[in-house]
């Protein structure tokens, strides 16, 4: 018998399960309350939607990214990326961003908690630790990442930690941040092979 059991992971993410078993979907995971495959439109109006800040990626134009300021206690913003044209709103990708400007040790600390939290509520899927210097593109620029992959899709935690120089030339709105994000492997493919090219 399946049991609706809900977990809070501190301060970052919420996962709801359904069953007293470990979690080995994507979609068992939220953030914000949200999950990838929800309609965006269940938590925003369409008015809201079409004034936050949109992104559209230099390669493809088949998934677009919102960005906007929240109030909470576990992030600062969202990112939601949607495909082009999808009057549902379906969301692909989500991710949650905490502000931990030059404070790259206070962000290491935490995404190590969330880490363990995961790696706790998961079956199969082995956590895969890298750093990327963002192929040299933003000067001394790194990112600490720690990705889950799933048979459906990706969880990755990342603490980025930007140059200086290059964080002001880029934009005023850049700071180092912990960012935790659920994506679908449709996404996460179309990123990895389309959305840059």
């Amino acid at each position: 018998m399946f049991v609706m059991k809900r977990l809070l992971l501190i301060l970052i993410l919420t996962f709801s399960l359904q069953s007293l078993s470990k979690a080995d979907d994507i979609k068992d995971f939220e953030i914000e309350g949200m999950s990838v495959g929800d309609s965006l439109l269940d938590y925003y109006s369409k008015d809201e939607i079409d004034s936050f800040h949109k992104i559209n990626y230099p390669g493809s134009k088949k998934f677009y990214q919102l960005g906007f300021l929240i109030q909470s206690e576990q992030y600062d913003g969202l990112n939601i990326n949607l495909k082009t044209s999808d009057q549902k709103y379906i969301i692909y990708a989500i991710k949650g961003i905490k502000n931990f400007d030059n404070k790259l040790d206070e962000c290491l600390k935490q995404k190590i908690k969330i880490i363990e939290q995961i790696s706790l509520l998961i079956k199969k899927t082995k956590k895969n630790e890298y750093q990327s210097n963002f192929a040299n593109t933003y000067g001394k620029s790194i990112s600490y990442a720690t990705a889950f992959d799933f048979y459906n899709g990706t969880i990755d935690c990342h603490c980025n930690k930007w140059d200086k120089k290059d964080k002001k030339i880029i934009s005023s709105g850049w700071f180092d941040s912990l960012g935790t994000s659920v994506a679908d492997k449709l996404w996460t493919d179309w990123l990895n092979n389309e959305a840059y090219n």
